[in-house]
């Protein structure tokens, strides 16, 4: 496991605070979450157990939160405001001037990926390359901008609640929820169901549904400066594929890469973390890092290690505890399963 420590940050909007993975000596990836997790519950198991010898012996891992969303934080005083999305890019170039960092690689999820995005369109000379899971560049549309401010709401005004819950679950998990472990299902929804800030979430909420278009110069324009190198990975069953695929569309395809993973919702990370490292590994390759890694032996002693993990977790699944939780999380946002729990196009309108 690598060494790891909390280093709060003094930045023009406020503090913020980043753990830290590894050798600071070693060059960064700096990742940022989405809403409804912290820095801790997206990408800890992620670095720390699965890719600790592959990542942690060439880089330095920097996982920050967003304001108010990390472990016993304290809830916002009634007179903040949040900062805007343009306002956390600013943030973020604080962050990096503090830590002296030349360049990073960036690795953001949902609205973390949105977030680096923004970053890398201000400053592509600090980005060496970006890795965008589930990322949305367009602003809210009304659906999305409805369905996050009623979250918002209900969050300030009445705490966790059931549709919070659901919707963050749907956000989270796409439209294969059969391919997620119950496991995880059960572990959010309790997560969910006992936010010890929904202030602060309901402020990272606002936040994400007002943003602005992240506007880069792609391969529309006959001179393309947006050249940052761009791994987009999104699972078939995510909520936010059209996004993706729109986004791919737009971005010079000599510099950048849209990778689908069948039968997969949203968390790629724990859903499919054998092919994210693959992935990963080989667009980190493709940057000049690590041309000596066997990539292939990697993959296999990830798939080894998840096979063992799902073998004990379904031994002790309930069957009727699952029919329950996946009932509960369809019901609510208008999508269901047949009789071979085959995935069906939910109700919920595409986000831009």
């Amino acid at each position: 496991m690598l060494v790891e420590f909390d280093q709060k940050v003094q930045t023009v909007y406020g503090n913020i605070l980043v753990n830290i993975y590894g050798d600071r000596n070693k060059h960064p990836i700096l990742t940022f979450h989405d809403i409804g997790l912290n820095a801790q519950q997206t990408f800890r198991d992620f670095f720390q157990f699965l890719t600790v010898e592959e990542l942690g012996g060439e880089f330095c891992i920097y996982n920050v939160n967003a304001p108010g969303q990390q472990k016993e934080a304290d809830t916002f005083p009634s007179w903040y405001n949040f900062p805007t999305m343009d306002e956390m890019v600013t943030m973020i170039h604080d962050l990096v001037q503090f830590f002296n960092l030349k360049s990073f690689i960036g690795l953001g999820i949902g609205a973390g990926a949105n977030l680096l995005l923004r970053y890398a369109a201000k400053h592509q000379e600090k980005v060496d390359g970006l890795i965008l899971i589930n990322c949305v560049y367009t602003k809210a549309n009304w659906t999305e901008w409805g369905y996050q401010n009623l979250n918002a709401s209900l969050l300030k005004n009445i705490g966790p609640n059931n549709f919070t819950t659901d919707y963050l679950l749907w956000h989270h998990l796409g439209t294969h929820i059969e391919n997620v472990s119950q496991t995880k299902i059960k572990e959010l929804r309790h997560l969910y169901n006992h936010i010890k800030n929904p202030v602060n979430l309901a402020g990272f909420i606002e936040s994400y549904v007002n943003r602005t278009h992240v506007h880069v110069t792609t391969k529309c324009h006959k001179d393309p400066n947006f050249t940052v190198p761009v791994l987009q990975i999104v699972g078939e069953g995510s909520a936010f594929l059209h996004e993706a695929e729109h986004l791919n569309s737009m971005l010079d395809h000599k510099n950048s890469e849209l990778v689908k993973f069948a039968e997969c919702g949203g968390d790629v990370l724990n859903e499919r973390p054998d092919k994210a490292t693959e992935a990963i590994l080989l667009f980190l390759q493709g940057c000049g890092y690590f041309p000596w890694l066997n990539v292939r032996k990697v993959v296999k002693k990830i798939r080894r290690t998840t096979s063992e993990e799902e073998t004990t977790i379904s031994s002790n699944e309930d069957d009727a505890t699952t029919r329950s939780i996946r009932g509960s999380v369809s019901d609510d946002f208008g999508y269901f399963y047949d009789g071979n729990i085959s995935p069906i196009e939910p109700n919920i309108p595409r986000v831009f």
